[in-house]
């Protein structure tokens, strides 16, 4: 959230109104409007969706190199079984989010 509100406000020339993919952004300053489903529903928000998506994918190739024991490259992060038992085998790396309910258990594995 605050990355996409970041973003916002770089606009030039500034947003009148914010569409976002069911993601609330309150303080903008102009209207936010959640719309779930939002990338079957505008074709912007479908844009914003793929940008986001081949830009990640990139940043999870990188972070492969720093981290290749994980297997970023191949999953991307998501919760395939390569990835839960890499986190059940390492616990998280500092780029995990570990408010992920798929991270905290396995953190925790790893301690014992």
């Amino acid at each position: 959230r605050l990355a996409m509100a970041e973003a916002v406000a770089e606009l030039s020339p500034a947003a009148d109104c914010v569409v976002t993919d069911a993601v609330t952004l309150p303080g903008l300053g102009v209207p936010c409007l959640p719309v779930v489903k939002g990338d079957a529903w505008s074709y912007a928000v479908a844009c914003a969706s793929i940008l986001a998506k081949v830009h990640r994918d990139r940043l999870m190739a990188e972070l492969d190199r720093e981290y290749p024991q994980y297997g970023f490259e191949r999953h991307k992060g998501y919760g395939a079984p390569e990835h839960l038992d890499a986190l059940s085998r390492f616990g998280p790396c500092p780029v995990h989010r570990l408010t992920f309910a798929s991270v905290v258990p396995r953190a925790a594995e790893v301690r014992r």
